[in-house]
């Protein structure tokens, strides 16, 4: 049987204009949006989830998009409360996909994109446990993928991972403790969200996807690490039963 409502992933994929200029490598955003859309696209037509693309992913849509538990139709300003009304509930994940910088007195920071140039947006991860903090539980996500380098580097502070599950309340958060190619992060990505989407288990779902990427000569398929908070496990809603 189909469950109540889909489960529903808010995906943040982030490609600054000018990217290039601090020495990051480009992302081409409709390649992997395509990407990601046709992965999904056959159990979306199940009825049992939904994932919605933020644009431009900003502070400001950003925030929006997880208040209303729904994509802005229109710009949206935090000066101005949305116009429209929240959903009954929030999105179960929120995926970030693309760049961040870490520094040991600063923490990690997001690279998101201006709302009008599209040009490089510094994100604080303060931001980001702060607007989860003000959700309604109702709204909350249950699970943050930060598919970004050092989105795990732990400095002066804890890292964004850790304090999202400490602070934020997030039951799981899935980040990058070093740097971590484009090519091994899709890869990593779309190898996740095939075993998550088929059982909703994200431990099993992250073991699984680090076999698929292993390879015996380089590190890189140690870089994704899983913080959890919840010891039932379950995130996604694939089965019809309540998170």
């Amino acid at each position: 049987s189909f469950p109540a409502r889909p489960s529903p992933v808010l995906a943040a994929i982030s490609a600054p204009a000018d990217i290039e200029r601090w020495g990051l490598a480009v992302i081409n955003k409709a390649l992997e949006e395509r990407d990601f859309r046709t992965r999904f696209s056959a159990v979306e037509a199940t009825g049992q989830f939904r994932c919605d693309f933020l644009a431009p992913v900003c502070e400001e849509t950003l925030h929006a998009a997880l208040a209303l538990g729904a994509v802005p139709a229109g710009p949206a300003l935090e000066s101005e409360p949305p116009s429209a009304q929240p959903a009954p509930r929030g999105y179960d994940v929120l995926l970030y996909y693309g760049h961040a910088l870490h520094s040991d007195e600063l923490g990690t920071r997001l690279v998101l994109e201006h709302p009008e140039s599209g040009r490089v947006q510094l994100y604080d991860g303060d931001e980001l446990i702060g607007a989860i903090q003000k959700l309604d539980r109702s709204h909350r996500p249950s699970m943050v993928v930060l598919v970004a380098c050092n989105s795990a580097v732990s400095g002066e502070l804890n890292s964004l991972a850790a304090r999202l599950i400490i602070e934020a309340g997030v039951a799981a958060v899935l980040a990058m403790q070093r740097l971590v190619e484009i090519s091994l992060a899709r890869s990593f990505t779309f190898h996740l969200s095939e075993h998550l989407l088929r059982d909703g288990v994200i431990d099993q779902a992250v073991n699984a996807a680090r076999r698929r990427v292993f390879q015996p000569d380089q590190v890189g398929w140690t870089t994704p690490v899983l913080y959890m908070r919840n010891a039932e496990d379950a995130v996604l809603n694939t089965a019809g039963d309540a998170l």
